[in-house]
């Protein structure tokens, strides 16, 4: 896990109890006595999840997290507050200023645990799809096609001009096997490089293709992922590329 924790209880007895649970849990745990020690932590520290307090003297939990969700770098963070307020009251008001679940004390061990993960979870998805949007938003204004994969070469992005190039009306499960399908045989190497030539007019978009695949290498040596990289050069293949029809077709592997 590795994740961070800020805990905010005024009494020590809890933040202690729930630095002792998590840490046993695998996560990172910060606490904080009070509304303005929670805020300072929060300014200076990145953490993934908020336990809050309601009930605490000075700045309330739920001005903590009224801060939290005015704050456009903290806007997304995972917030859960633990409270011995069990009336519907507070619950709506906690639920209006942006929190994301509920723990009612005395609280059972294993729920808070549950929730804690399930929360991150969430979080981590959030920002995995708000991530892709962000790329697929500069990929999408590119004149190249631009395909990224796992290792598994399960699409992960693919842009508006890919999928015009190779007529896909959705992501396949696998592109290496969605490639073999389209093109068939009409796939030339060039120069032993990682280019290849694309023949085929059984393409959404007619013509020859060049396709670069670079795969990603992470700090392990290991393969992380794929970029294939599309260009439609039609117009001036026979100048750029010395091929025939007769040439040995790249077989994919």
């Amino acid at each position: 896990m590795g994740e961070t924790i800020l805990a905010i209880d005024d009494e020590k007895i809890n933040r202690e109890f729930y630095c002792g649970l998590l840490k046993y849990k695998g996560y990172n745990v910060l606490n904080a006595e009070n509304g303005e020690d929670a805020l300072k932590i929060l300014g200076i520290t990145s953490v993934d999840l908020v336990l809050l307090d309601i009930m605490m003297p000075g700045i309330s939990g739920f001005d903590v997290l009224k801060s939290i969700r005015e704050n456009k770098k903290l806007q997304s963070l995972p917030v859960i507050i633990i409270t011995a307020l069990a009336d519907k009251g507070n619950r709506l008001k906690g639920l209006q200023l942006g929190a994301d679940d509920f723990i009612t004390k005395p609280f059972n061990v294993d729920e808070l645990v549950v929730k804690v993960n399930s929360q991150i979870k969430l979080a981590f998805l959030r920002n995995q799809i708000f991530e892709k949007r962000k790329l697929l938003n500069i990929v999408d204004k590119l004149d190249e096609g631009i395909i990224i994969t796992a290792s598994t070469f399960m699409p992960i992005v693919t842009n508006l001009k890919a999928k015009d190039f190779l007529g896909m009306k959705e992501e396949p499960e696998n592109i290496l096997t969605h490639l073999k399908k389209k093109f068939k045989k009409d796939v030339y190497p060039y120069q032993n490089s990682n280019y290849f030539i694309v023949k085929s007019h059984d393409v959404g978009k007619p013509g020859i293709f060049s396709l670069n695949v670079q795969p990603v290498i992470d700090s392990s040596e290991n393969i992380d992922s794929y970029v294939f990289i599309i260009r439609d050069i039609t117009s001036n293949a026979a100048v750029l590329f010395d091929w025939t029809d007769s040439a040995e077709p790249y077989k994919l592997e």
